[in-house]
């Protein structure tokens, strides 16, 4: 273990789960419950910990019980030896009476004990190509400084799920004491910075944004957090950039350290208009030009008048993962052979998250998609574009299918290019109660 995790550990250890820090994960927002009495406290007291090691990785694991309730907290301390990163997340779980509702269960929530005269937060913002654009904020005394994301699916966009802390008035690549926290997280985030009045206390903040409503948690059921991903610098931002670099290729991306195949992607030279002749003359241009793969994007898919193709468009389709026939007459699993003839890999398409009205999946099930009881269904991109309803189980059941269907029909398919092109529009799910 680096000298930085070991640093970073002890803040996680001990920051906040010892002595009068306790009650910190309620006083300070980290953690807030509504008992199944409806009791709003929490005063948590150490069980025991224990520490296990696994493919290079240290764990450490500390048990937590309220005083009062059947109410467990276990958090997990996870760091490696060949980079200095630290992952951490929490379990909750209970033996109440009834449910209880958790109003925020934060992955981090730290004080960090380091002086500084200046705090500052530096986040990444933005839209469709328009994305990482560097936003920086100072929390002032007293303050708190808030980051999330309410979209639901593209947190890359608004707030993406990371950020840097600087406990320096000028940080820069090279120098300053700097606090990474990154979520492994997809959804709707939440990160805070805090500073007591007089400035000498820094709380740090990380976790599923639960503004929307609370999280109700059945008795014996474990709700899990995701992780959050801490890197501490005393070298600048540069130092947070290389070990997060490091820690993703080797410990988050399939085949991180490998070097990937030069691709061209259809949509820009395609668009929704193409033909098979139109592909395989595109492999040719990637052939030519020393390319490796050759990835079908968007409008290979749908059938009758509810085809992905140049007059629907981005209308109609998706949730229909069937081969457009009129378009491929000799199927996806050609396409793949033709990219090998040329000595290239095949790629594809999906968004099997979402949905079109326009769609025989949407026709025959308007049950499936996320929705609002009451409320007219918002739509999104192509005037169409819903969310599926993956709390329901026939749900996850029929895309499951049709995707290994066509999976299957494509033994060489080496890349899959999994699109998100909606927000959550419409935050209800009609398989679920609706205290739910």
């Amino acid at each position: 273990m680096t000298t930085l995790n070991i640093a970073l550990a002890g803040y996680l250890a001990f920051g906040q789960l010892t002595g009068e820090t306790y009650d910190a994960i309620t006083k300070h927002s980290g953690l807030q419950v509504i008992h199944a009495d409806g009791a709003v406290t929490l005063r948590l007291r150490e069980e025991g910990r224990g520490k296990r090691e696994e493919n290079g990785a240290e764990t450490t694991v500390i048990r937590l019980k309220d005083e009062r309730y059947p109410f467990e907290v276990t958090r997990y301390i996870r760091t490696w030896n060949d980079c200095a990163a630290v992952e951490t997340w929490v379990e909750i779980r209970h033996g109440e009476a009834g449910a209880v509702k958790l109003l925020r269960a934060d992955s981090f929530a730290n004080r960090v004990d380091v002086k500084a005269d200046a705090v500052r937060v530096m986040s990444l913002t933005g839209s469709a190509k328009y994305e990482a654009n560097v936003a920086e904020s100072p929390v002032g005394k007293g303050q708190i400084v808030e980051l999330s994301s309410k979209s639901g699916g593209r947190n890359a966009w608004e707030s993406n799920a990371a950020m840097m802390v600087e406990f320096e008035e000028d940080v820069d690549e090279e120098r300053g004491k700097v606090l990474g926290v990154a979520l492994e997280w997809p959804g709707t985030s939440c990160r805070r910075i805090r500073r007591s009045w007089d400035g000498k206390r820094t709380e740090v903040f990380a976790g599923i944004d639960m503004t929307t409503g609370p999280y109700t948690l059945d008795p014996g059921v474990t709700f899990t957090t995701p992780k959050a991903v801490l890197v501490w610098s005393e070298n600048g931002r540069g130092e947070i950039s290389r070990q997060y670099h490091r820690w993703a290729r080797r410990h988050l991306m399939p085949h991180g350290d490998a070097l990937h195949p030069v691709l061209l992607n259809s949509w820009e030279g395609a668009y929704f208009s193409f033909t098979e002749k139109t592909l395989t003359d595109m492999m040719d241009g990637v052939k030519e030009m020393g390319g490796e793969m050759f990835v079908l994007d968007d409008g290979w898919f749908g059938r009758g008048k509810y085809a992905r193709d140049e007059v629907n468009k981005a209308t109609a389709g998706l949730g229909d993962w069937c081969v457009n026939t009129n378009k491929l007459p000799h199927g996806l699993g050609w396409l793949a052979d033709e990219a090998a003839k040329r000595g290239l890999k095949f790629g594809l398409w999906v968004e099997p998250e979402m949905a079109n009205t326009n769609s025989w999946l949407y026709q025959e099930h308007p049950d499936w998609v996320l929705q609002e009881a009451g409320r007219p269904l918002i739509v999104g991109r192509g005037r169409s574009q819903v969310v599926l309803d993956f709390c329901n189980p026939a749900v996850r059941d029929s895309v499951f299918n049709q995707i290994d269907a066509v999976y299957a029909a494509i033994p060489s398919l080496a890349y899959v290019k999994w699109d998100c092109n909606a927000n959550i529009w419409n935050p209800g799910a009609p398989s679920l109660a609706s205290d739910r």
